[in-house]
């Protein structure tokens, strides 16, 4: 693989029931909004800096071909040439090692995280810590009923300006602690991790992952979107056995918290903000205006960290739509052993 102007790959997988020979040709995947809309579930990825091989263990395997959930991949690359250098020469060689001996466990992706979008993703500039977590509620993890999905690699996945991203479990309202915690996440060394011990989701269970950014060294917001100096926050966890219904759970913030802060903003003076309007395409464009009048002092930096903080939340699972919601609180925090203290039968 030629790593120089590539940002990451993803092969996904299509629902069953799409068509893919109607209209579905080569090149740019998101100049039609229906295009792509069967196609994301995530089956394998690559990002800047992570591994040029995986393996997985000995008894598990991911299904291809036979009587799977899917019947097409779609492969889809971005690129990352912001000064438009000419001649390069691209070089992409996926391969996969089958075998007719299949393995007992088959493996999913379960795909965590939020929408990459100004509506989901609004970084203020000056912040050395700006935390936006993400919710997958337990109305798309419930009909796990009494069989467990057991995690067994995680994949983070922010930009630039990301630093940390971790998913914790909330068990019966209770904080058992961290799934995965990358505490010094780096865009230049993306890969998957393998959990060691392997981490069991149950019926019980909701998922929060966070994703943690930097922008001391911005004078502008930064917001969600797929280029490499926008944002994202993802968390990919493989996990057996695999299920159907099992491959996204993500979270968008609730669109009337959301023009409740752009009034907050428009009445302080800290914005111009139009007339939102009684549909998407219209809130949408003022969204837009709003943060080319928006000024960046500390009363902004408050009010969006105050707002990432409060909103209530949609949550999305495959078909399943679940909200608005509150922001899932447990009823203690979890507190990690500290694995290096000496104790005193040591000493």
């Amino acid at each position: 693989m030629n790593f120089e102007r590539i940002h990451h790959t993803l092969i996904y997988e299509c629902k069953q029931d799409f068509n893919i020979s109607k209209g579905f040709e080569p090149g740019y995947c998101y100049e039609d909004k229906n295009k792509m809309q069967n196609c994301q579930s995530i089956a394998f990825a690559w990002a800047y800096g992570g591994n040029n091989i995986d393996i997985y263990p000995k008894d598990m395997g991911y299904p291809i071909g036979g009587d799977t959930d899917y019947l097409y991949y779609i492969f889809e690359i971005h690129y990352d040439n912001p000064q438009m250098v000419l001649g390069y020469i691209e070089s992409i060689t996926w391969r996969y090692y089958m075998t007719k001996r299949l393995r007992p466990k088959e493996l999913g992706i379960y795909t965590l995280g939020t929408d990459s979008s100004v509506f989901s993703i609004a970084i203020p500039p000056g912040v050395d810590r700006f935390p936006i977590k993400t919710y997958c509620f337990n109305d798309c993890i419930k009909d796990l009923n009494e069989e467990n999905i057991t995690v067994v690699s995680a994949i983070p996945h922010t930009h630039l300006v990301g630093v940390e991203v971790w998913t914790k479990i909330i068990r019966k309202g209770n904080d058992i602690g961290y799934l995965f915690f990358n505490r010094n996440y780096d865009f230049n060394y993306q890969t998957s991790y393998t959990l060691n011990p392997f981490v069991n989701i149950t019926q019980h269970d909701e998922l929060i992952t966070q994703c943690v950014y930097k922008t001391v060294s911005k004078d502008k917001f930064v917001f969600g979107g797929s280029s490499t100096r926008e944002e994202m926050c993802f968390h990919s966890l493989t996990y057996y056995p695999r299920k159907p219904n099992f491959k996204v759970c993500i979270s968008l913030p609730y669109v009337e918290d959301y023009a409740a802060l752009l009034v907050k903003l428009n009445q302080s003076g800290s914005a111009h903000v139009p007339n939102l309007g009684d549909h998407l395409e219209k809130f949408n464009a003022a969204v837009k205006q709003t943060f080319e009048t928006i000024q960046t002092n500390d009363f902004v930096r408050r009010a969006f960290g105050e707002f990432y903080n409060m909103t209530r939340m949609n949550g999305f699972c495959g078909e399943q739509f679940t909200g608005p919601k509150n922001q899932t609180k447990s009823r203690n925090t979890y507190v990690e052993p500290n694995l290096c203290a000496v104790s005193d039968d040591s000493q």
